[in-house]
């Protein structure tokens, strides 16, 4: 009887200590983590039509910017997975260009292409081109 359990709370001990290192990693991993060169599309699914010209000026950005839009990065406004933590979620449609942990440009709302376009490419033209 003592053996069972001596065997029950070591093997339960044992358990335990193997799984707190494993999520405590990922917890550092990530809140340390820093957003050097990123650009951010916020996009909803019930409002698709109020983001062609954001679609529009990425096909444009993506020409000819092409690796600085390797970092681009879509998260749907409604799903709380895969979210940056950002002070203030900005309204979809938008565009937020990152760069050390620091929001360099943002474009909100509903606007035309060029207006896309302009300030986005002046803010990513230094990163990589």
């Amino acid at each position: 009887m003592k053996r069972i359990c001596f065997l029950m709370i070591a093997s339960t001990a044992l358990l335990l200590s193997s799984c707190s290192g494993v999520s405590s990693q990922k917890v550092t991993h990530a809140t340390d983590e820093m957003i050097r060169k990123q650009v951010l599309f916020f996009t909803d699914d019930e409002n698709l039509t109020s983001e062609i010209p954001y679609y529009d000026a990425i096909l444009e950005l993506k020409s000819k910017h092409p690796e600085s839009l390797k970092h681009l990065k879509v998260v749907n406004a409604r799903s709380s997975e895969d979210q940056p933590v950002l002070d203030k979620t900005p309204d979809s449609p938008a565009i937020l260009v990152i760069e050390d942990n620091e929001v360099i440009c943002e474009i909100e709302g509903s606007t035309n292409k060029n207006s896309i376009v302009k300030p986005v490419a002046q803010a990513i033209s230094h990163w990589y081109d």
